[in-house]
C-alpha cells in the first residue's frame, strides 16, 4: 500500500534551506567587473561565454568560461560595445545570438558568436532595444525575443514578429524555456508563459508576488529546474537593495531554496552542466561593480533510516519488529519508495503505522510514553503520532510491507522523521494491541 503524498509532506516543519549555498570560484584570470552584461552557456563549446556590460562605460569584450579558467577573446569584428542586451544559445544551429542592447542610444543589430568568431547577421530589426531578453524555444524553431510588446523570433537569417492576442511581455526582465512548463517563461513581478496564439498569460494561482528588478534566472534543462537568484526590490518577507536570496520553480509557484549569497543586482547566470548553476559580475553589495564568479553549491545529503527502541509482546512469544527492508536497498530518497519491512506480527491482523517529526515530546509530556495505563503493560509510544496511516491486514506469516511515497520536493532534503506501528493482537493484553519499535529517517539524495 502506497501512503498518500500528503502523508509525508506533513512532516515538513520548515524547508531545509541550509542545503544550498553560494561559494566563490577562483580562476587565474577573470574579466573586467561588470554589471548589466548577459551570459550563457555554448554547449557545443563546453563554455560559459559573457559579452559586454557597463563599468563606467559600456564594454565590447568576449569572455569564455572553459574547464579550468576564464580567457579572452580577442575577435574582428567584434559587436559594438552595449549594455542591457540579450544573449542566448541555439542548439540546432550550434551559435550563440547577441540581440539589441544599449549604448546611449538603443541597438537593434543580431550578432551570431560560432567559438571562434562574431559574425554581423542582421541590422535595424524593428522591435530589438534596450532591456531585452530571449532563450530558444524549440516549440517555435528559434530563437524567442520579447521586449515590452515586441514579439520576436530569429531563425538565424531574419527576426519575424510574432503575433498573438496578449502581446505584453516585459523589459529588463529574464526569459527561460522550460518544458516541464510547457514553454518559455518571462519571470518579474509574476511569472508568464508564452505560446501561441494566445501570448503572455499567467496560467498559474498567484503565490508569490516579486516586486524585483536587476534579477537573474537561469534553467537547468536535465533536470526541469529554473532558479531565480538576486536583484533589487522585495521577494516575500525579505527587501533590500539586492536580495541573496535563490528561488526554485516546481512547475507552479516559486518556492525558497537558500538565503546564503551574495548581494547581487543586475548580474548574469546560467546553468553549467560541469559546475552546476554559476553566476558572474553585477552590482554587489549595491556598491560596486564586481568581477568575482559563483557557483550553487548543493550539499548532498545522504538518505539514512535506523531503527531504536523495542516493542511490546505481552502474552505473545515476540514483539512487532520495524526495520528497513535491505531487500529492497530502502532509503527514503526524494522522487523514490521508502520500504520499511513490518514481520513478527499476530497473523492475519490490522496493523496501523504513525508518522511524525519527534520523539520526545507530545500532548504536553515526554516521550517514550508508558502505555500502561491503556491496558498495554510494557508498551511504549515512541513517536508523536501526527498521522496515522491503515495498512491494512498482515500476512498470515505475520508481515507487513510499509512503502511511503516521497515527492521530488528540494524542501524535504534533511527532513527527519520517525515512524513506529501498532497492530492488533487479540489475547495479547487488555487492550489486544502490541506496538512495535520506532525508525528514524533522514530524507535526502541518492
Amino acid at each position: 500500500m502506497v501512503i498518500a503524498r500528503c502523508c509525508v509532506l506533513s512532516l515538513l516543519a520548515a524547508p531545509a534551506l541550509a542545503q544550498s549555498s553560494w561559494v566563490e570560484l577562483t580562476f587565474a584570470h577573470r574579466p573586467f567587473a561588470r554589471q548589466r552584461h548577459d551570459m550563457v552557456y555554448d554547449a557545443a563549446r563546453g563554455e560559459c561565454v559573457v559579452f559586454g556590460g557597463y563599468n563606467g562605460a559600456v564594454m565590447n569584450d568576449t569572455w569564455t568560461l572553459g574547464a579550468s579558467d576564464w580567457t579572452q577573446r580577442t575577435t574582428s569584428p567584434t559587436p559594438p560595445a552595449r549594455a542591457d542586451h540579450a544573449l542566448a544559445y541555439d542548439p540546432v544551429r550550434q551559435r550563440v545570438v547577441l540581440l539589441g542592447g544599449w549604448n546611449t542610444v538603443a541597438l537593434t543589430d543580431v550578432w551570431e558568436w560560432d567559438g571562434a568568431a562574431w559574425t554581423l547577421r542582421a541590422t535595424n530589426v524593428i522591435g530589438l532595444g534596450q532591456g531585452g531578453s530571449a532563450c530558444y524555444d524549440p516549440t517555435q524553431g528559434g530563437v524567442f525575443y520579447n521586449l515590452a510588446n515586441a514579439n520576436l523570433l530569429w531563425d538565424g537569417t531574419s527576426a519575424s514578429t510574432i503575433t498573438v492576442a496578449q502581446p505584453a511581455g516585459g523589459t529588463f526582465h529574464r526569459m527561460v524555456f522550460d518544458a516541464a512548463s510547457g514553454g518559455v517563461l518571462m519571470v518579474g513581478q509574476n511569472t508568464s508563459r508564452f505560446s501561441r496564439p494566445q501570448g503572455w498569460q499567467q496560467p498559474w494561482p498567484v503565490t508569490h508576488l516579486f516586486s524585483l528588478s536587476d534579477y537573474a534566472v537561469a534553467s537547468d534543462p536535465a533536470h526541469d529546474r529554473l532558479l531565480f537568484t538576486g536583484g533589487s526590490g522585495t521577494a516575500g518577507n525579505s527587501s533590500s537593495a539586492g536580495n541573496d536570496y535563490t528561488w526554485e520553480w516546481n512547475g507552479t509557484f516559486w518556492t525558497e531554496l537558500t538565503q546564503a549569497g551574495p548581494v547581487l543586482g543586475d548580474h548574469a547566470m546560467v546553468f553549467d552542466p560541469q559546475r552546476g548553476f554559476v553566476m558572474f559580475g553585477g552590482n554587489f553589495n549595491n556598491n560596486q561593480n564586481t568581477d568575482r564568479t559563483w557557483r550553487l553549491q548543493e550539499i548532498t545529503t545522504p538518505a539514512t533510516y535506523q531503527p531504536f527502541g523495542t516493542g511490546c509482546s505481552g502474552a505473545l512469544a515476540q514483539a512487532p519488529r520495524l526495520a528497513a527492508d535491505l531487500q529492497w536497498n530502502a532509503a527514503p530518497v526524494l522522487g523514490g519508495l521508502f520500504f520499511v519491512l513490518l514481520d513478527r506480527l499476530p497473523p492475519s491482523q490490522l496493523v496501523f503505522g504513525f508518522l511524525g517529526t519527534d520523539d520526545t515530546q507530545w500532548s504536553g509530556g515526554s516521550l517514550p510514553a508508558p502505555l500502561a495505563p491503556a491496558g498495554m503493560p510494557g508498551c511504549n509510544l515512541l513517536v508523536r503520532p501526527d498521522s496515522t496511516v491503515g495498512l491494512g491486514f498482515g500476512s498470515a506469516g505475520g508481515a507487513k510491507a510499509w512503502i511511503t511515497s516521497i515527492p521530488n520536493d528540494a524542501g524535504l532534503l534533511g527532513v527527519v522523521f520517525f515512524q513506529q506501528a501498532a497492530v492488533l493482537a487479540p489475547g495479547a493484553n487488555a487492550a489486544g494491541v502490541l506496538w512495535s519499535n520506532g525508525g528514524q529517517g533522514i530524507v535526502g539524495l541518492r
